[in-house]
């Protein structure tokens, strides 16, 4: 009888902390819920490299992940991004973009030893890497259209971008809102290579991960 009760007790213990164990664990992830953004997507999702988002499924989601200069509101006007205020010189047809002081990449080994908050500030010379990029035959970006009436266009400074176009053309801030000029950092680049498509493997302003299976139907969880 004793070892039937004791038995009895011995269950009811056990339920009580796993069912303590399960509510602390749901209250957690509860607390986390609104960090989580959650996305379906039908077709496949094959790169999360904003240098290849030429359609609506790569242009989305890259789209909350990366920044560029400038950005559209809900009414397709141009807002700034990274880049704070920006002026035009007519007689040089040359953009001065002046970049905020306040945006950081997120943490990462890929800035570790550099860096000993694992982040750093996002600066013009990034943009200007990111842009020669978009130029590297042997990257092959599908963005690359995009500069065919740049001249040329220069870091003058950690917080100065600046873009000198062959001819006058008005809708040029248009198409730096679109996310093949987003900004990537070089160290990210040469750590992961060819990797840095993969998920976990982007450097972001919004969000810092982001997970999905390989196969048709996306579903994606973007922690910030």
């Amino acid at each position: 009888m004793n070892f039937k009760k004791n038995k009895l007790i011995h269950l009811l213990t056990v339920s009580y902390f796993s069912l303590l164990l399960i509510s602390c664990n749901s209250e957690i992830n509860s607390d986390k819920d609104h960090l989580v953004f959650r996305y379906n997507e039908h077709s496949n999702i094959s790169t999360l490299d904003p240098a290849f988002a030429s359609n609506p499924q790569l242009i989305w989601p890259t789209n909350q992940l990366f920044n560029s200069l400038v950005q559209l509101d809900d009414e397709l006007n141009i807002q700034p991004d990274i880049a704070k205020n920006w002026t035009f010189n007519d007689s040089t047809l040359t953009y001065k973009f002046n970049l905020r002081n306040d945006v950081y990449f997120h943490k990462s080994e890929v800035f570790t030893n550099a860096h000993k908050d694992s982040t750093r500030l996002v600066t013009a010379h990034d943009f200007e890497y990111s842009f020669n990029r978009l130029l590297d035959e042997k990257v092959a970006a599908r963005g690359s259209w995009i500069l065919n009436n740049v001249n040329r266009f220069y870091a003058e400074n950690d917080s100065t971008f600046s873009v000198q176009l062959n001819q006058p053309f008005p809708a040029f801030l248009g198409l730096l809102s679109m996310r093949f000029c987003s900004v990537v950092p070089k160290e990210a680049i040469d750590y992961y290579g060819n990797d840095f498509s993969n998920c976990n493997r982007f450097w972001c302003y919004a969000w810092n991960y982001c997970s999905w299976p390989s196969y048709n139907g996306f579903f994606g969880k973007i922690l910030c």
